[in-house]
């Protein structure tokens, strides 16, 4: 599910237009959702354990060398 998705889904929900974008779209509706999702968002990332949100990994580029899967 992403969140153009998720919006799409809220407006159907408030009997507004989906839109077909959301980051760079001008109606301030969609705007709003979009701060709404982010602090959700983020409330959830600071409420819950996600280790793999937080995975840290070390690599060395090589011009055409595998470096196998990160």
């Amino acid at each position: 599910m992403s969140l153009l998705t998720i919006i799409q889904n809220t407006c159907r929900a408030i009997s507004k237009e989906p839109p077909t974008l959301v980051v760079t779209s001008t109606d301030s509706i969609i705007l709003e959702l979009l701060v709404l999702s982010s602090k959700s968002g983020q409330e959830l990332v600071r409420g819950y354990d996600f280790p793999e949100m937080l995975k840290e990994t070390t690599f060395s580029a090589s011009a055409q060398v595998l470096q196998g899967p990160i």
